[in-house]
């Protein structure tokens, strides 16, 4: 049998709980002797576990500090552990802080029913103000709940009956779409009355096909003027370019952009930051109020797709270790498609059905 015992110290204020876990002394600081015991309590039937069998109760402001708490132990970052607060917080709004106990199959996925009813909180010009929250927005707070009742399932806790699931609901995926050279210099037109920084970071989305967080990174240094090309790093796949060619059209424009930087501005889009607001505003006055930036990588991609470019190039430039994705997703070769499909005499046809 575990032991847990409270007391005192003297060079400190309040309760203190100590306990012995994984061969290492622990202790819990708590502001007053009941408190203190309560969690002893607690902290003993976690501990001697294979003694007891039920399901341990908890008071959900206890059962979530001790939840947010384990973040700083498990090295979990603030982000994540933010975002698990949030959900929690949800939670307790749409269904009460009851306790531990009273978390079940059926309340779990009443929370999820209510939550995806809810409305956007943010709402969009144009957009039905009842709208429910995304999809996305939803799988979130699932996973977020997910990981939450793991944890109090765990065998050393049993605070929440094991048998509960939660499954993600399936998102809808909007494909990419390229877009029609007219689109690309209004697009353009609409960033440049916006600022400089602007223009030139939507035109090395296009003539780069980087994505956006790893242009967002990029520095003067990056830049090889006398090879027109860039070193290139991605966040994602942690991989790097040197040497990555860049259309000798733009050159001029980025020589002239770096040149009119602030002495000592070592990145190239610090002076207007990319964000949610700004790109929504460029977007819409450019009358692509739906344009996403991941467009701008499959416009890049399916340029240079119908000019010949061939697929396995393409791939390698996109830094796509499986063609198939390069194939499926960020290749659109619609518009020469439907070029070609134009070029039929279809006129001369129907000319000569109507003349018999």
């Amino acid at each position: 049998m575990h032991k847990v015992r409270v007391a005192t110290r003297h060079d400190r204020p309040g309760w203190w709980v100590y306990w012995r876990e994984s061969g290492k002394q622990r202790k819990k600081a708590l502001p007053d002797r009941a408190l203190a015991e309560h969690y002893a309590k607690l902290k003993y039937q976690q501990l001697n576990s294979d003694v007891f069998t039920s399901i341990i109760p908890m008071p959900w402001n206890e059962l979530v500090t001790d939840y947010l708490d384990s973040f700083d132990t498990r090295q979990l970052t603030a982000s994540s552990k933010i975002e698990a607060a949030r959900t929690l917080d949800h939670f307790a709004r749409l269904m009460g802080r009851a306790d531990s106990r009273h978390i079940t199959q059926r309340v779990v996925d009443t929370f999820i029913r209510h939550r995806a009813a809810e409305p956007r909180q943010r709402k969009l010009k144009g957009e039905n103000a009842n709208r429910p929250i995304s999809k996305d927005t939803l799988n979130k707070d699932i996973t977020n709940l997910q990981a939450f009742l793991a944890w109090a399932q765990d065998g050393r806790r049993r605070y929440i009956d094991g048998a509960i699931e939660v499954n993600k609901v399936k998102a809808d995926k909007r494909q990419p779409k390229p877009l029609a050279s007219e689109q690309v210099r209004e697009l353009l037109a609409v960033a440049r009355t916006r600022s400089e920084c602007w223009y030139m970071r939507l035109l090395m989305l296009l003539s780069t096909g980087l994505r956006a967080g790893d242009v967002e990174t990029l520095t003067v240094s990056d830049i090889d003027f006398a090879r027109n090309c860039i070193d290139s790093k991605s966040r994602k796949t942690r991989k790097g370019m040197l040497f990555r060619p860049l259309p000798a059209r733009i050159m001029p424009a980025l020589l002239a952009y770096v040149g009119n930087l602030p002495p000592g501005d070592g990145r190239l889009f610090a002076a207007d930051s990319n964000t949610h607001k700004k790109w929504r505003q460029i977007r819409q006055r450019a009358g692509l109020p739906n344009l996403r930036l991941q467009d701008l990588r499959v416009t890049y991609s399916s340029s240079m797709q119908i000019k010949g470019v061939p697929l396995s190039v393409a791939q390698v430039l996109l830094e796509h270790s499986d063609p198939k994705l390069t194939a499926s997703t960020y290749t659109n070769v619609d518009a020469a498609l439907v070029d070609a499909v134009n070029k039929l005499p279809v006129d001369e046809w129907l000319n000569e059905r109507t003349d018999e």
